[in-house]
């Protein structure tokens, strides 16, 4: 998977907001949660990860610190089967 240049991601960037979408991110600890996520996941997976980024914020956008508890009740939930389906440890 090349890597992309500062002008390739602030293009990325650029395109983003000028079409109102996130682009999915994942938290990296080590090397080996890099790998797992990207052997694991496949485009669907990341695009449900942006939808869930887009929902818990536009309920802050709506709301202001409060949010919205249902729907991130609901994302917290569907985070949880999703991160069940790609274990990072065979014992966890």
């Amino acid at each position: 998977m090349p890597v992309a240049t500062p002008e390739t991601y602030a293009a990325m960037l650029d395109k983003a907001k000028s079409e109102s979408f996130a682009f999915p991110a994942i938290n990296v600890s080590s090397s080996q949660t890099l790998n797992a996520a990207l052997a694991g996941f496949a485009e669907a997976e990341f695009r449900q990860i942006a939808d869930w980024i887009v929902e818990v914020v536009d309920g802050l956008a709506a709301n202001g610190a409060d949010g919205n508890a249902e729907v991130e009740e609901k994302v917290k939930a569907e985070v949880s089967a999703l991160c069940a389906r790609f274990p990072l440890y065979a014992d966890m």
